[in-house]
Order: C-alpha cells, then sequence, then structure tokens
C-alpha cells in the first residue's frame, strides 16, 4: 500500500478503528497450471496508529493514457 492510499483510507477517528494485518512465509506452488498457495503466519496489530515517518511506499499505480 502506499503512502497516499494510507492517507486517503484514513478516518477522522484514526487509530481506534485501524488495523495492521501482515500475513507472512506464504508458500507457493508454482509446479502446476495454476500457483496454489498455502500456510502462512497472520499477525494483527489492533488499534494501529498511522506513522508517515514510517511509511514506505512499496507499489504504484500508473494510469496509461489513453489513444486518440
Amino acid at each position: 500500500m502506499t503512502t497516499r492510499l494510507v492517507a486517503a483510507n484514513r478516518s477522522s477517528s484514526a487509530g481506534s478503528h485501524n488495523a495492521l494485518v501482515v500475513v507472512h512465509s506464504i508458500q507457493l506452488d508454482r509446479s502446476g497450471a495454476n500457483p496454489i498457495a498455502s500456510g502462512g503466519s497472520v499477525v494483527v496489530h489492533r488499534k494501529w496508529t498511522i506513522d508517515d515517518e514510517a511509511l514506505t511506499p512499496v507499489s504504484f499505480r500508473y494510469r496509461v493514457p489513453s489513444t486518440p
């Protein structure tokens, strides 16, 4: 999630209704025609307070201009 997406999704009562859910250690089996995800661990941080200094953009969205 980018910094802008986090900022756009903030509510006026920031922190009280926020949660950060991190899923890690997911195994991906690509041996078949369709990849299958399994396993993983979930870590939940309830009442997460968004700290702008700790945000690092990890994805971006780019809109390709339409062709005339």
